[in-house]
């Protein structure tokens, strides 16, 4: 009997050891994550652009007056359109992809982002958004991060924070400020 206690204890211990080394080192993940994203910065961990994520972004309306402006060879390889670096959406370790636009898949005065939850089965946009940059913060609604997105123009600068409401990003905060002159 007190051999079967000890050997309960040491599986419990075990388990509870595995566990503090798991969390621990997505800990280490996140701190060493990127959480900003610009068009001319470098993505911290790049991934390329699969096959079926193409296809759900060339089904979005912003993707298709993008092509408008794109070269030939561009709309025969539209991945040459795309930069994408995995991210973590959510506390439970489910992947999502930052999906960058290269021109002329961006706005005249704007970067395009989407962010892409299930990549890799199954991909669908939860969030299209252009801006100056995207962020994806500590916070969290209904399972996954919220993001911020910043945009400038001369005159003035908006944040928007978005939130998730279970099915894709909605803005939760809107705020325009006037530069000073």
């Amino acid at each position: 009997m007190a051999k079967a206690s000890r050997t309960t204890c040491l599986l419990v211990l075990l388990v509870v050891a595995a566990g503090i080394a798991a969390s621990q080192a997505r800990k280490t993940h996140l701190l060493h994550e990127q959480t900003l994203f610009r068009e001319d910065k470098p993505l911290q961990h790049p991934v390329p652009v699969s096959q079926d994520v193409l296809r759900v972004l060339l089904e979005r309306d912003e993707v298709k007056q993008g092509l408008d402006f794109s070269s030939d060879s561009e709309r025969n390889n539209p991945t040459q359109l795309f930069r994408a670096a995995e991210v973590y959406l959510s506390s439970s370790d489910e992947v999502g992809l930052v999906v960058i636009g290269i021109p002329p898949m961006t706005g005249a005065d704007n970067d395009w982002f989407w962010v892409v939850r299930s990549p890799r089965h199954n991909p669908s946009v939860v969030l299209f958004s252009g801006g100056d940059y995207l962020q994806l913060l500590n916070s969290g609604t209904n399972g996954l991060r919220d993001i911020r997105r910043l945009f400038s123009t001369a005159s003035e600068t908006r944040e928007t924070i978005y939130k998730f409401d279970g099915t894709r990003y909605k803005i939760a905060k809107d705020k325009w400020t006037e530069k000073p002159q």
